[in-house]
């Protein structure tokens, strides 16, 4: 049996540097995930203000962030 194959059916894909990013990728974008929902919860914040101005803007053609620049 190869390096290769034995590598594979112990499920350590290597020597495919494309998988090596994506696998990295993915565990840094779920370090990043982690810190946001602990950033949510140690500093919450109270969205019912932006969500009320949403509601008033709904028949106008601007974005929420724009009419907020306007205000």
């Amino acid at each position: 049996m190869t390096a290769s194959n034995n590598a594979v059916s112990e499920g350590v894909l290597t020597d495919n540097p494309h998988l090596v990013l994506l696998f990295y990728l993915a565990q840094r974008f779920l370090h990043e995930l982690i810190k946001s929902y602990r950033l949510i919860q140690v500093v919450p914040m109270d969205m019912s203000g932006y969500y009320a101005l949403q509601h008033l803007n709904l028949h106008t053609q601007f974005t929420p962030h724009i009419a907020l620049t306007f205000i």
